[in-house]
């Protein structure tokens, strides 16, 4: 039998159509992989600077409710009465000294 007459033979069979089918097939599975793959990089990219993007402003949020918590604070004591003492001096008592208050 010679080569050529061997893969007339193969061509005509089954086992050629399918072997054909068969990469067909996968070329297809590959070339969607890669797609896909490629989808998937760009798209955590872009997503991934959206989360960047949110944490940036989250925190600004964050500093501007801090600063309206503080001025808001302030102002409620100096509405009460209460002021700020520059000169405060504390004193440190001792462990075993004791203290008595009379009714």
């Amino acid at each position: 039998m010679k080569l050529s007459n061997a893969i007339r033979i193969l061509r005509s069979t089954k086992v050629f159509n399918g072997m054909m089918l068969t990469f067909g097939v996968s070329f297809v599975v590959y070339a969607f992989a890669i797609a896909s793959t490629t989808i998937a990089v760009a798209d955590s990219n872009v997503l991934s600077g959206n989360i960047q993007e949110l944490r940036t402003e989250v925190a600004e949020l964050e500093g501007a409710y801090y600063a309206m918590v503080s001025v808001m604070n302030q102002d409620h004591a100096q509405r009460e009465g209460f002021t700020l003492e520059e000169d405060v001096v504390f004193a440190k008592l001792n462990q075993d000294t004791v203290v008595a208050y009379r009714n």
